[in-house]
């Protein structure tokens, strides 16, 4: 059963006129951001040629495309989640699911796999761009690897909570704003840091960012993956009571 709901969700997002709108655009903004980055990383080799200092084609290339990956994922993710759940429930296709003898967690679970499939295929397309980088040089494909991992984990997360913000508010703009401004604060806590000045290491903990510093070195720090798998499961299973309960009044 969750492989048919898995399957419908994906044929529903393909379907949709506003994925290929979005996927065109995120296409389009990573190979300019791939393209300027080259471009600004071969500039400084040629400086570092005349001065013999080294220059490092991770630090000046993979690393911010990933980064900037984190924000992109950020903003368009919050669309999808919302698509998922907001619209169903005011275009009340979500009747079609409570008629059927489907779990809240089995129905939600479909959905977090579905949308998770968008985090793989737009990973996939910048693995491609990397890859063609082996041509000229060597690459540090486990330093890739652990930070492939490290934005399908914040991934993970930015599903899961706006899949939590898209069951309590119907409104799909609305739905969209929260989320993104939720996904925003959650990368940015560190900075922003709501806590007082003694409870400072809550933020620096909580921020969705300050776990990538040891996978973007190549590095699998266990309490980073605990962070981010504990924080994607709290939200699916409020998410998942949330929507039990709303599929029993209807």
């Amino acid at each position: 059963m969750l492989i048919t709901i898995i399957r419908l969700e994906i044929y529903k997002l393909l379907r949709h006129p506003m994925t290929l709108y979005v996927f065109s655009l995120c296409s389009g903004l990573l190979a300019m951001l791939y393209h300027r980055l080259c471009v600004d990383h071969l500039q400084a080799a040629q400086v570092a040629l005349q001065q013999r200092t080294p220059v490092s084609l991770t630090e000046e290339v993979i690393k911010p495309l990933f980064s900037w990956s984190i924000i992109l994922f950020a903003m368009v993710l919050p669309i999808f989640t919302t698509l998922s759940l907001s619209q169903e429930f005011r275009q009340q296709t979500i009747y079609l699911w409570a008629s059927n003898p489907i779990g809240a967690w089995q129905l939600l679970c479909g959905k977090f796999l579905s949308l998770l499939a968008f985090v793989f295929l737009m990973l996939s397309l910048m693995l491609m761009m990397i890859a063609t980088l082996q041509f000229e040089t060597p690459l540090d494909w486990g330093m890739i690897t652990s930070s492939v991992l490290a934005l399908i984990l914040i991934g993970c997360c930015f599903i899961s909570f706006g899949l939590f913000i898209s069951t309590h508010i119907k409104n799909s703009l609305f739905a969209i704003g929260i989320t993104f401004l939720g996904n925003l604060f959650w990368m940015l806590l560190e900075w922003l840091n709501p806590f007082p000045e003694q409870g400072f290491f809550l933020a620096r903990e909580l921020s969705l960012l300050n776990h990538t510093h040891h996978l973007f070195h190549g590095i699998i720090h266990s309490p980073d993956l605990a962070f981010y798998g504990l924080s994607s499961l709290f939200f699916l299973i409020i998410t998942a009571r949330s929507l039990k309960q709303q599929l029993t009044q209807i």
